[in-house]
């Protein structure tokens, strides 16, 4: 799966809103919706960093 796919899969999981993911992260909602629609491939590692905390996933398992 793609850091996208992935992306959005645990977002589900953790019945989070793009919205809402955006303010715990620190990430902005347009570019979470980036990743998550394929038009960005690959996150800066601070990026997916911060990702991966308001998830609380491993940051391997959210990489792929």
């Amino acid at each position: 799966m793609s850091f996208g796919e992935n992306l959005k899969k645990f977002r589900e999981e953790k019945q989070l809103g793009v919205n809402q993911l955006a303010l715990k992260s620190g990430v902005s909602a347009a570019q979470i919706s980036r990743f998550e629609n394929g038009k960005r491939k690959t996150p800066h590692v601070d990026t997916a960093k911060k990702l991966a905390k308001a998830l609380s996933v491993p940051l391997p398992l959210l990489i792929g």
